[in-house]
């Protein structure tokens, strides 16, 4: 905090360090949890994402990164408004993604991951469905970019087992059974 107030009084608030030390005083409170820290987070993160639509534009790959983060704080606040507006946060940061560095990036599988579990956590059959095919790509990707043993493809498996066992039906069980026992 006294990082921030230096910077901002040194270079003013739009500044790039100043957007940065938002986002890692934003991950701190994020770390240190609660309803109040968490709302300093968001606060925090909103500030930075207009410092750096500011400076670099919406095209920058550090706008998905913040507009990621923001999402994780979101989602980690109650109420519907919070999950809706964390999946927007998520969907313009996937478009961004796949615009920069293309469809196969692991980046573009993380986010697609993200925006997956904020749509289960929406719930209904539609945002299940939805996050289900998010969660197909981005293992296939995860596969493809880090091979078979990878803990990034665990936690893929892991995720879609998730989602199919909310989805339910027999097959759909069977299903997520099986990406749990490769997963561990």
């Amino acid at each position: 905090e006294m990082a921030l107030d230096s910077e901002i009084k040194n270079f003013g608030k739009n500044a790039h360090s100043v957007a940065a030390i938002r986002s890692n005083l934003a991950a701190t409170l994020k770390g240190l949890g609660g309803e109040v820290n968490l709302r300093e987070a968001k606060k925090q993160l909103e500030m930075a994402l207009s410092s750096h639509l500011w400076n670099f534009g919406k095209d920058s790959s550090s706008i998905a990164t913040i507009r990621s983060n923001l999402a994780t704080v979101r989602q980690g606040l109650n109420g519907e408004a919070n999950l809706l507006a964390a999946k927007e946060q998520l969907e313009m940061a996937l478009e961004l993604d796949i615009k920069i560095f293309g469809e196969d990036s692991p980046s573009v599988a993380t986010r697609r991951s993200n925006l997956a579990m904020v749509l289960a956590d929406l719930g209904g059959e539609n945002n299940l469905k939805e996050a289900n095919s998010h969660l197909k790509i981005a293992l296939a990707s995860h596969i493809r970019n880090f091979g078979t043993d990878s803990p990034s493809v665990a936690i893929s498996r892991s995720n879609l087992a998730i989602v199919l066992r909310d989805l339910g039906g027999e097959a759909n069980l069977l299903e997520a059974k099986g990406l749990l026992e490769m997963a561990l």
